[in-house]
Formats: structure tokens, C-alpha cells, sequence
């Protein structure tokens, strides 16, 4: 087994690749299900979606079925070259099964924020264009309500209402290039905003900062589907550096 890494690269590789070099965790691991979280948290999670690929879910009547992976800690876990890297079974979640690939939340009755990255096509590593970004789009789902509860490990796969599935049908804006040099250091720019198909019911857009800056070592509470992992809450966290 070995430990999991966000990107398989080092000095100037990484920066041309448009990666820093930080450690992807800091401090303890206490990432904690959804239904341990508080009811302040759950009531945020809520409005937290998943991106999976178009082709992995199928919907029959009211409900779509969303196919998972292979755990964390198994050999079928291959890098890019083919390579197996499984976790150690004494990481948290590893032996979970996994949908897709980001985390997304809504800012507007339809629109949702996450990562430029996550509409990237490798083919220009480290810079997304919006061509790019559309033609992704085209092939992505977002998923609300993917935890624990809905696996179906069996089946390898999860179980989720349909009106909880959504298309996205459009990029508003994505930003995604490693190419700046800020104060000295290096910053990546990596943050999309995109449509739904439709409004979605009965799940409220979270509030966005409109001015001002993030105080270092104010405190942050994170909320996602780490590696495609079912909805996760880690509370306690702070503010290294506002970028």
C-alpha cells in the first residue's frame, strides 16, 4: 500500500504543470459522515453536489443508480500508466466504494461553483479553456444527497432519488492556469461556474463572500466527496493564506 498523493510531480514539473507543492492534508484526518455531522453542517451539506460522469448513471421511474469504483485500497486502484497504488487499510475510507470526481455547491437556484480542474480534458495540462470546459459539461452529472446511506455495495453502486440528478447544460465561467507568480510564490487560478438544467428543488444556494478577504486563520469547515468518496464534513479547520 502507500500513501495517496493529489499529483505525481516535484519542483519545476509541478509548476509547469500548474500544481504547487503542498501537502494535501494538514493536521488530524477528521473527516466524519454526514449523519455525524451537526445539524448546522448537514443543513450546508445539503446544498453540496457530486460530479459524475454522464455515462455511469441510469434512471428508471423515480429513482437513478450511480455506478461505483473500486476502493481506495484495493490493486484495481491504478494510476494513469496502469500502475496499482491501493491505499493502506488503515487510512480512513479506504475500503469505501467511489462515484465521481468533484465536489460542487450552489450559489444560485441553478448554478453551482467547483474547481476548473474538474472540467479539464488533460489535454493541455495545467490550463482549461472554456471549449474544454463545455465539451466536459456535456458529460457530467451532478448528483445531491450521495452519503453513506445510499450505497448499494453489492451492486456497486449507489441509489439515488431522481429528482436529485441534474445535467449541466452549460459553463458560465472557469479559470484554471498555473502561469502566475503572486508576491513571490506560486498560485494557481482554479474555480468554474456553471448551469443546470433545471432549478433544483428544495435546496437552498449557499451565501458567497462579495467583498473583502478571507482572514488568515479564520475558521473553515469543508464539505465534499473527497476522491468520488460519499459526502464527508471535516469541521475545525482555518485559513493558512487567502490567495
Amino acid at each position: 500500500c502507500s500513501v495517496q498523493t493529489l499529483d505525481p510531480c516535484e519542483g519545476e514539473e509541478c509548476e509547469a504543470l500548474g500544481y504547487a507543492e503542498l501537502p494535501a492534508i494538514y493536521g488530524t484526518d477528521n473527516r466524519v459522515e454526514v449523519a455525524n455531522a451537526t445539524t448546522l453542517q448537514k443543513s450546508w451539506a445539503a446544498s453540496v453536489g457530486h460530479l459524475v460522469p454522464t455515462a455511469s448513471v441510469t434512471c428508471t421511474g423515480v429513482e437513478c443508480d450511480v455506478d461505483l469504483t473500486a476502493p481506495m485500497n484495493s490493486n484495481r486502484n491504478i494510476d494513469v500508466n496502469g500502475v496499482a497504488y491501493p491505499m493502506c487499510a488503515d487510512e480512513a475510507f479506504s475500503s469505501q466504494l467511489r462515484a465521481g470526481y468533484c465536489s460542487a455547491f450552489l450559489i444560485g437556484p441553478d448554478l453551482l461553483a467547483t474547481a476548473g480542474h474538474c472540467f479539464d480534458d488533460d489535454a493541455t495540462p495545467g490550463a482549461t479553456t472554456l471549449e474544454e470546459a463545455r465539451a466536459a459539461c456535456a458529460q457530467t452529472n451532478v448528483v445531491f444527497g450521495y452519503d453513506a446511506t445510499t450505497v448499494d455495495r453489492a451492486g456497486q453502486r449507489a441509489k439515488i432519488p431522481r429528482k436529485d440528478n441534474y445535467f449541466c447544460s452549460a459553463v458560465v465561467s472557469v479559470a484554471f492556469h498555473g502561469d502566475e507568480k503572486l508576491g513571490g510564490a506560486f498560485r494557481s487560478r482554479d474555480w468554474a461556474v456553471f448551469k443546470l438544467d433545471r432549478v433544483v428543488e428544495g435546496r437552498a444556494p449557499l451565501p458567497i463572500r462579495r467583498d473583502g478577504e478571507v482572514a488568515r486563520r479564520e475558521g473553515l469547515t469543508v464539505i465534499g466527496y473527497p476522491l468520488g468518496l460519499p459526502l464527508k464534513v471535516a469541521a475545525g479547520g482555518s485559513v493558512r493564506a487567502p490567495s
